[in-house]
This record gives structure tokens, C-alpha cells and sequence, in this order.
């Protein structure tokens, strides 16, 4: 577990942390009951951790096949703000805030000009913004 002696900024000065799970499950495969366990675990333990309720969850595996709408519900009954993917994307004003994409940073990208170019190679729509996921 990671905690705040982990930062040399404390939360609330620049950096948000926000949670996954308790472990590095794939919650596409998983029943919901344990998802449950993952989810409220993982945002009661951060709670615990920082004195504060995180507010943004982030799939440990975020693909398109592992984001089910029965987790995002979960997701959403834990009471978090919003539900980040790994996949591309672009978020524009409408985007569903349990269906943010990101693009993965990885040490794949020799730089971050490559990086930027791959995110301008994913489609956008008129008003989008891109995320990275780091």
C-alpha cells in the first residue's frame, strides 16, 4: 500500500489519488460480490490511509473487454466521482464520467513527442480533451 509518506506533495496540494483495488484483480471475470469486496476495500483503505474519501477509481485493467456496466454501477454506489479506463480516447463535455479513456504512458514511448503523436492519432470529437493515464 502506498501512502502519504510515499508523496513528497500531500494530497490536496497538486496530486489526487484515487483508487483501484485491494488487489490486482481483472474485474471483468470476477463475480460481483468480489468486486464489491475490491472496490469498497480499496476506497475504504485510501479513506483510512489519507483521512479522506478518494474520488476517482481507476481500472487496474481498463480495457474495453474488462469495464463491465455492473462494475461501473458499483463503482458509482461507492460513491466515487468518476471511473477511468487504460484504453485511448478522447473525453469531450458529454462523456459519462464512469467512461473516462486514457491513453496508457508507458516506457514503450521513447519521448513524449511520440507519446503526443499517438494521442493525436486517436479519434477525437469536436470539444474533446485527451487523458493520460500515468
Amino acid at each position: 500500500m502506498v501512502g502519504e509518506e510515499h508523496f513528497g506533495t500531500p494530497p490536496g496540494k497538486g496530486i489526487e489519488i484515487g483508487a483501484h483495488t485491494r488487489n490486482p484483480v481483472d474485474l471483468g471475470v470476477v463475480d460481483v460480490a468480489e468486486a464489491e469486496r475490491e472496490i469498497y476495500g480499496s476506497r475504504d483503505r485510501l479513506e483510512l490511509e489519507l483521512g479522506r474519501r478518494p474520488r476517482h477509481f481507476s481500472y487496474p485493467y481498463g480495457r474495453r473487454h474488462q469495464i463491465t456496466e455492473q462494475n461501473r454501477q458499483v463503482v458509482r454506489q461507492a460513491g466515487f466521482d468518476v471511473c477511468l479506463s487504460a484504453y485511448g480516447g478522447s473525453v469531450s463535455r458529454g462523456t459519462d464520467p464512469y467512461d473516462i479513456r486514457r491513453m496508457p504512458i508507458s516506457p514503450w514511448f521513447a519521448s513524449p513527442a511520440e507519446a503526443g503523436l499517438e494521442m493525436a492519432r486517436l479519434p477525437r470529437d469536436s470539444g474533446s480533451h485527451m487523458a493520460a493515464a500515468t
